[in-house]
């Protein structure tokens, strides 16, 4: 996939004539370097919707009553809960974590929650790069993680629970993912002439934090990071209940599922936390940001959890009575190659892609092993 690109411009006139009287706000709008969205992304986004919408819409046409009432709950809890741990993250940045741990004075904070430009060697030369790669790990990751496993639980609980079959389950994930990018989308074309007060509401519970290294390119790293989990979702989940579901016994439906998220759930979160707090051995790589590095301690890690997950994913199956006991060694050799395939995924992909390679390399893992050891 093409990386969709963003781009700076000033704020025009008539933008400018539609700012608030207050002169902090006005400060804030006329920042000389706004970002606003391309043609390119929003064809992308466009095509995104087209998609999403159009299955959705005729699922639920082909599925009306309470099945079209448990999947619209079941986005909205996501999208809720979602929205709940960005902005506690949001306020706990705010006012714990950049001005008692990095010591960042208000202005730099303002100038990092806001939609412009920031200076990234000065700041680190200022707050040291030990601190700052640490906040902007920690602080981008444990947010992400919560999330993605709140989903999973969600959809796992849905399909257990609910009894929703997998075409369900793959509508409630583009629904409301669908519906972030579209907000997220939305608020970064008219930050020109909103109130600060506003994007901060919007860019605090429709985006995960901004890290400080990656500067300039911080909200294009956030949105891209949006529009291919989007698409992330859309193939991989296509993969699973069209290829990969009906080569494996009906029970292990929620597990193949867990298996392709929990990578991009745990395994990435868990990558550049250890990386960014304990890596030491660094190596650049490409990506969306003014600072793209990842570490070797960092690739251990992923694999490592993504691992120990799925095995422990596995178990919990194998307790519930969805796997054979005479499988589990088959079983615990596909954890093993998933966990390589995703690492190289992760450790590869350009960032702000990995959302979109994790999650389809891991579909590749159980397609090839319902063909094969795993085949009924």
């Amino acid at each position: 996939l093409a990386q969709p690109q963003f781009e700076l411009a000033p704020m025009t006139s008539q933008c400018a004539s539609t700012a608030p009287t207050n002169a902090d706000e006005r400060t804030f709008l006329l920042h000389p370097n706004r970002i606003y969205i391309t043609k390119d992304v929003w064809l992308a986004i466009g095509l995104s919707m087209f998609l999403c919408g159009g299955y959705s819409a005729r699922w639920c046409f082909l599925n009306p009553g309470a099945g079209v009432l448990k999947v619209c709950l079941c986005a909205l809890a996501c999208f809720a809960m979602r929205s709940i741990i960005y902005g506690s993250s949001f306020l706990l940045s705010n006012h714990y974590v950049l001005p008692k741990y990095i010591g960042a004075d208000p202005d730099d904070i303002h100038a990092l929650c806001g939609p412009g430009s920031i200076p990234v060697d000065t700041w680190i030369a200022k707050y040291g790069e030990e601190k700052i790669l640490v906040r902007d790990g920690l602080q981008r990751k444990i947010p992400h993680m919560l999330y993605l496993i709140f989903d999973i639980v969600a959809w796992t609980w849905a399909m257990q629970t609910w009894h929703l079959k997998p075409d369900a389950i793959f509508v409630v994930s583009v629904l409301y993912r669908g519906f972030i990018v579209v907000c997220q989308a939305l608020t970064l074309h008219y930050s020109t002439v909103m109130s600060e007060r506003c994007w901060y509401l919007l860019s605090s519970t429709v985006y995960a934090a901004s890290r400080i290294r990656d500067g300039q390119s911080r909200w294009n790293n956030l949105a891209q990071v949006a529009l291919l989990t989007l698409w992330g979702v859309l193939v991989s989940k296509v993969l699973w209940f069209t290829f990969i579901v009906h080569l494996y016994p009906a029970s292990q439906s929620a597990l193949l599922l867990q298996l392709m998220w929990m990578p991009v759930a745990i395994g990435d979160a868990m990558a550049e936390i250890i990386g960014s707090v304990w890596g030491k051995s660094r190596f650049a790589v490409t990506g969306v940001g003014d600072k793209n590095t990842k570490s070797i301690e960092g690739v251990v890690a992923m694999f490592m959890s993504v691992l120990l997950t799925s095995i422990g994913a596995v178990f919990v199956a194998k307790h519930e009575g969805h796997i054979a006991p005479g499988t589990m060694y088959n079983w615990i050799m596909v954890s093993f190659i998933l966990a390589i395939l995703t690492t190289i995924a992760e450790t590869y992909s350009p960032r702000s892609t990995d959302n979109f390679s994790i999650p389809i390399s891991a579909a590749v893992v159980l397609h090839i092993a319902g063909l094969t050891f795993l085949a009924q």
